[in-house]
Formats: C-alpha cells, sequence, structure tokens
C-alpha cells in the first residue's frame, strides 16, 4: 500500500499524479522554440480575426525546459538562463498574478488546487530572441500544471491556453503563431483564424531537401533583442486601422510562394521570397527595423547570403538568413568580423511533451 505525507486535512501536499493517476517524482515538459518563414504578422489581432491567418513554420531542436519536483511546504519559480538562476520567485506570496510572464498562467488554475512544488524554467535565449521563447515558457508552464491538476488538454487547446495567459492576462502584445507552432510542432502550414481557430497540415519535405535547406540557414543574433511592446503597438495601433491591411495580404501571398518553392526545392526562390517578404514587414511599423539592422542584412547578402528576415516582431533579436551553401565560409567569417553570434538549425518534428 503507498504511504504519502499528508497535510492536517489528510490530503496529499507533496505528491503528484499523471493523467491517468500513476504517482510522478518529477513532471519534466520540453517545449521546443520556433522558427517563422512567413505570414508574421497576419496572425495579430484585428487581422487575423477579420481576413485569417497564413502561417509557415518550424521548431527546431532548441528547447525551454520547465521541471516540476514536489516540496513539503509553498510554491516556488526558479527562473534559470545559462544555467544560472536569474529569479526566484514565491507564488503565495505574489498579490497580482496577472503582472508577470512566469506567474499569468497561474490564474488559469485555482491556486489552492495545487499540490505544493517547487518548478524551475530554463531557456536557451531569452524573451525578444525573435524564436518564441516567451510563448514556449508559458507553453511548459501551462502544460506542466495541466499535469499537476490531473487536467489533460489536446496541443491546440494548450495553444490557447497560454495564449489567454500570455495576451489577455498579463497583457502582453503580439500574435498567435507562436503559442500554436511551438506546441504542434513540425514543419507545418498554420490557418488561424477568429475565435482562436487552428488549422495546419504538415509540409513533406524530402529527407535529402531537408538535410540541404537546414544547411542553407543561418540564425544570425542582430546585437540586441527588441523590446516588444515598444515594436507591436505602433504595428496594432496600424492593424486596428486597417492601415497595414495591403501590407499583410501580400504577406498572405507570399506564404503561397514559399510554400511553392518548398514543394519545388527551390532554395533559390525561398531567399528571394523571404528578401521578399521582409521588405514588406519593415513596412507595418515605425520600429520594425533600424538603421543597424539593415546595415548587417544588407552586409551579409553581399557576402552571399539569398535573403532573410527580421524573426518575430522585429526591432532587434534573431536574424533568419537563407544563404548560398557555396558562400558560407565567407559569410561566417563575416559574422566573426562584425563579432555576431551565429547559429545552425535542426528542425524539430514534436511539439511540447513530457519527457
Amino acid at each position: 500500500m503507498e504511504n504519502h505525507n499528508t497535510n492536517s486535512q489528510g490530503r496529499n501536499r507533496d505528491i503528484f499524479r499523471s493523467y491517468s493517476g500513476h504517482v510522478l517524482d518529477e513532471i519534466n515538459v520540453q517545449v521546443p522554440l520556433r522558427v517563422s518563414f512567413m505570414g508574421g504578422g497576419t496572425d495579430v489581432d484585428p487581422f487575423r480575426s477579420t481576413h485569417g491567418s497564413q502561417i509557415i513554420a518550424t521548431t527546431i531542436k532548441q528547447y525551454v525546459i520547465v521541471k516540476v519536483k514536489s516540496r513539503s511546504h509553498g510554491k516556488l519559480i526558479r527562473i534559470k538562463n545559462h544555467s544560472k538562476i536569474t529569479d526566484l520567485i514565491d507564488i503565495e506570496r505574489e498579490f497580482d498574478l496577472r503582472e508577470s510572464l512566469f506567474l499569468s498562467p497561474f490564474m488559469l488554475f485555482e491556486k489552492n488546487e495545487l499540490p505544493n512544488f517547487e518548478m524551475t524554467i530554463e531557456s536557451p535565449v531569452l524573451p525578444g530572441s525573435g524564436l518564441g521563447a516567451s510563448s514556449a515558457i508559458e507553453i511548459g508552464i501551462v502544460k506542466a500544471l495541466c499535469v499537476l491538476t490531473q487536467s489533460e488538454v489536446e496541443p491546440e487547446e494548450l495553444a490557447r491556453m497560454a495564449y489567454i495567459a500570455e495576451r489577455e492576462i498579463a497583457k502582453i502584445p503580439g500574435g498567435f503563431q507562436d503559442h500554436v507552432v511551438c506546441s504542434l510542432g513540425g514543419f507545418k502550414k498554420y490557418s488561424l483564424g477568429s475565435n482562436l481557430a487552428i488549422n495546419h497540415a504538415r509540409i513533406e519535405i524530402d529527407f535529402e531537401f531537408r538535410e540541404k535547406l537546414e544547411e542553407s540557414i543561418l540564425l544570425v543574433h542582430s546585437g540586441s533583442n527588441r523590446e516588444n511592446t515598444n515594436v507591436l503597438s505602433d504595428q496594432i495601433d496600424r492593424n486596428i486601422s486597417g492601415e497595414n491591411d495591403v501590407l499583410l495580404k501580400k504577406q498572405i501571398e507570399l506564404t503561397q510562394e514559399f510554400e511553392g518553392a518548398l514543394r519545388k526545392e527551390e532554395t533559390q526562390k525561398l531567399g528571394e521570397v523571404l528578401d521578399k517578404s521582409w521588405s514588406y514587414k519593415k513596412q507595418l511599423g515605425r520600429h520594425v527595423s533600424n538603421a543597424h539592422v539593415d546595415l548587417v542584412y544588407e552586409k551579409l547578402c553581399s557576402a552571399g547570403a539569398i535573403g532573410g528576415k527580421l524573426l518575430g516582431a522585429g526591432g532587434g533579436g534573431t536574424l533568419l538568413l537563407v544563404i548560398d551553401a557555396h558562400k558560407k565560409a565567407g559569410i561566417l567569417d563575416l559574422i566573426d568580423k562584425l563579432n555576431l553570434e551565429h547559429k545552425s538549425i535542426s528542425f524539430e518534428e514534436d511539439g511540447a511533451k513530457l519527457f
């Protein structure tokens, strides 16, 4: 017979159970980051709800990790970056859970229904990098809380819950695609609509072309992270007024063009479509790009990048580049001279999951 410690009311406060009721020593959630190729901005309301959004994106093998261990008392969150604890939050002493990216998911649950725990959140990049880190963090927390409360949810519903926590409760402006892509995983085309409707289809890529595409993509940090609120507030104002409608509809048209190039395995065309998309994206708001980003992008294209764009809302963060593989050495040499960080990527098929 199982024997576990209980509080004075006889209720277990130091064990976890899985959806099926099995006792767990620890909860571990892995959420991949994402790279969005096409359709960025179309997932931000009111455009998404009025006209619909078209997105092509993939998850990559970089992960937000959320780990939860039982405690005899209290509820704590430890936030780690580069293996160092950067913040410690005592949930039971926080009066307003709406004020934080890390705390807003708890508003979706009855706090007194949660067992005592210690949650550790670790991300390989900071929010503002353009790789969907803030949304991946929300997804990881929500999924862990679902396990804690034995509330099993499908990936689509997990995405919606994370969106509500980040956008509606924490009031952090942005779109819907990051929550969907990171939750569902894979290289897919997404159609997002009103009432957080989600449709998706996997884009089948031949193994050899997949390897070629991974080899032809570079992520280059622009040298600064963005302040999402400042970048998006102007875009959202323009979306509300309808000023961005024409540009966003052009982005949807380019999504179809990009998908066609993928199916035809035309790397050159993919880079050219990204470059055209970036020229439209820069017109969505005053802070999407800046002189520094434009100069870096121009130099990288001169060295052999076919095309690219800033990931995320813009204003800083990570440049996605499709490059001529034969010129990769020269591009990497320039990146070193510019004292910028870069990464190659590997596509990830899975979305958020327990491990």
